[in-house]
């Protein structure tokens, strides 16, 4: 397997709920250097920079606020923080599209 075969294959078990520590000992045990199961992570903590649920939930509940604070009269803070939060939302989602292409 090359070094992108292996980051893919690394970064399919990960999204299926594979814990990493268990993966690398499976890569070792089937013949995997240590420094080519290590670069391979590496790559991939290099592609996610961010937690992206927990980005989903602080998006969401910035676009919650923003209603509740137009609502309540404030126009100006509630539609920025409704802005930031689409944007943001909209950000995450693009990130995941072009990590699926």
């Amino acid at each position: 397997m090359t070094t992108e075969e292996l980051t893919d294959y690394i970064k399919k078990k990960c999204r299926s709920g594979y814990p990493s520590g268990e993966l690398k000992m499976d890569l070792l045990e089937k013949g995997y250097k240590e420094t080519d199961i290590d670069a391979a992570f590496y790559a991939l903590s290099q592609k996610d920079y961010f937690n992206k649920p927990l980005w989903y939930l602080v998006s969401i509940l910035f676009i919650g606020l923003g209603i509740y604070q137009y609502s309540l009269g404030n126009k100006i803070w509630g539609w920025s923080t409704f802005i930031w939060g689409c944007s943001l939302l909209t950000k995450i989602i693009i990130s995941y599209k072009e990590e699926s292409d």
